[in-house]
């Protein structure tokens, strides 16, 4: 339960150091006060309304802050909004919870692979087009900031043949880890893996011609010294 508490603890302190990071200075007094205070009042009632679930509060608040695989993929629902009411914030929950999610993704998660790939595996790229065309600009604004982010061969490599180790977003190790470990991802580890043979079937290829080149030299140096140890003899 320590070491559980104690990951759990590195995750969102984690979340918070990349808000710190990637927030504009003029703006993080006013940004993270309230992220805090979502964390301390998660907003579960809209969330139970737009999904059509029964949260508690500690669920609601594992799906802002240390979202599992399982919790991205729900990102892509939480994104849909009320298109027929899209400027309704005052009572519209599918509205309300759109931001919250947006907001998330677009500070932290959406920067981590680990979490940004089932989000994309339950069809969040398509959410994020359709909100390119949001009438709230900041809304289109961060979408297409996340598309770029997630079409980016820095954060993968799609365009790499399978098997190619792939490159990975260095933002949000302990949340990216921590994704991983809970065990909905085993195709990061199978992955990982991959990555690792590869770098050493590198380093063998590497070093095969070095071996190679130092017998050939040995060789050469035992044809040389051979007719001198028959002159020798021979005197």
């Amino acid at each position: 339960m320590v070491a559980d508490n104690s990951l759990y603890q590195e995750r969102v302190d984690s979340f918070f150091e990349i808000v710190d990071g990637t927030c504009q200075d003029e703006f993080k007094d006013q940004i993270i006060p309230a992220l805090r205070r979502r964390f301390d009042k998660p907003p579960t009632d809209t969330f139970n309304k737009v999904l059509g679930v029964s949260l508690t509060g500690p669920e609601a608040r594992r799906i802002l802050y240390t979202p599992s695989a399982a919790d991205m993929a729900i990102y892509a629902q939480l994104l849909e909004g009320d298109p027929d009411h899209s400027k309704d914030l005052s009572d519209n929950s599918a509205n309300r919870a759109q931001v919250v999610a947006l907001t998330h993704l677009y500070l932290v998660h959406g920067r981590v692979w680990m979490c940004l790939r089932p989000f994309i595996e339950a069809g969040g790229l398509r959410r994020l087009v359709d909100l390119l065309s949001h009438p709230n600009p900041l809304l289109g604004s961060q979408a297409l900031h996340l598309l770029i982010t997630a079409t980016h061969p820095d954060m993968y490599g799609w365009n790499h043949p399978p098997g190619f180790a792939q490159p990975r977003s260095a933002a949000g190790t302990a949340i990216g880890s921590a994704v991983q470990n809970e065990g909905s991802s085993g195709e990061a580890v199978q992955l990982q893996q991959q990555e690792e043979e590869e770098e050493e079937e590198q380093q063998q290829s590497a070093e095969a011609p070095q071996s190679s080149g130092t017998e050939a030299a040995q060789q050469q140096q035992q044809q040389q010294e051979k007719p001198i140890r028959v002159q020798q003899q021979q005197q």
